[in-house]
């Protein structure tokens, strides 16, 4: 029993001494002074202090804003005439008043100016860099202007002078001077933009001999026209003129007709009634003066030894028209 027991306890440690030596080394730790990576920091940017504000710029008169608003609008102002490149020492005077619903921005440095008509009070931040660039510099308001920064009445719509179109229809008569007496009736159709004292537009009138006449007569001219009106009351006399493109012929009985076609200058006048109506009335005498005379149109026919006499010449229509406009 001793035996075993003294046997048996130097094996055990033997054993356990095996054990620990075939166990792996734990890793060494690094050395304490080896480099470590570095790493780089960035340092943060140092924020830029804006140009103080003008020490003498100082709030003027403000009637009808309100103290708050008016102490808004004017650091904003100051603070725009600094960035504009303003002395620090120079005594600019920032004034505000209201006209209705606007608000009129003034600032002044001694006798120059500038100003601005803002919609509304909230337009200060955009208007206030215009109106210190311009004074600052020297320049227009009107120089400053961009896509981006128009304020109060610079983008209203603005209003135009009256005007109307007016579709005209009537009969007229029409005379061919330097041919047989005779009326030929005939129609106008107009189309006229009007105002108080004058008109343009587009006159297209035509007109042709009646049956068994004493000539047979064409006519037809279109082309613009203008008028000038000398009064704006319910009745007016009128005075007017164009240049038209014409066709002509003209063949008196017994006679070889003649015909033309070219440019025709005309003059006119009249009268017009019924201006403050919806419809209008006019009564007008119009002369046509053709650049061209009449030639021989060669399909006269005749029979005998003598040939008629020829209707080749010059003449001048001129026609009387009455016509409704509405």
């Amino acid at each position: 029993m001793k035996l075993s027991l003294l046997f048996s306890t130097p094996l055990s440690l033997l054993l356990t001494a095996s054990a620990f030596a075939a166990e792996p080394a734990a890793p060494e730790p690094p050395a304490s002074n080896a480099a470590a990576p570095s790493i780089a920091i960035a340092a943060p940017p140092v924020p830029v202090a804006p140009p103080p504000a003008p020490s003498g710029c100082s709030l003027g008169d403000h009637g009808g804003i309100g103290e708050a608003d008016a102490a808004t609008a004017t650091r904003i102002v100051c603070s725009e005439l600094a960035n504009a490149g303003a002395r620090a020492d120079e005594p600019y005077r920032v004034d505000l008043s209201r006209l209705g619903e606007s608000v009129i921005l003034s600032v002044s440095l001694g006798s120059s100016s500038r100003t601005l008509r803002l919609a509304k009070i909230e337009e200060v931040p955009v208007a206030a860099p215009r109106l210190a660039e311009a004074l600052v510099h020297g320049k227009s308001l009107a120089s400053t202007e961009k896509v981006d920064n128009l304020v109060g009445d610079e983008t209203r719509t603005y209003q135009k002078r009256a005007g109307e179109f007016r579709f005209g229809l009537g009969v007229l008569g029409t005379q061919i001077a330097s041919a047989p007496a005779a009326i030929d009736p005939g129609l106008v159709l107009q189309l006229l933009y009007e105002m108080p004292h004058f008109a343009v537009g587009v006159d297209m009138r035509g007109s042709g001999s009646a049956t068994n006449g004493p000539s047979d007569n064409a006519y037809f001219a279109l082309g613009p026209t203008a008028r000038y009106f000398f009064m704006d009351g319910d009745v007016t006399p009128y005075l007017g003129g164009g240049i038209a493109f014409s066709t002509l012929s003209v063949k008196p009985r017994g006679m070889m007709g003649a015909r033309a076609t070219g440019i025709s200058p005309f003059v006119e006048f009249g009268v017009e009634a019924l201006r403050l109506h919806r419809a209008r009335v006019s009564l007008g005498i119009r002369i046509d003066l053709p650049l061209q005379s009449l030639k021989d149109d060669g399909q006269s026919w005749y029979s005998g030894d003598v040939a008629p006499a020829s209707a080749a010449g010059y003449y001048a229509p001129i026609s009387l028209a009455t016509t409704v406009a509405w």
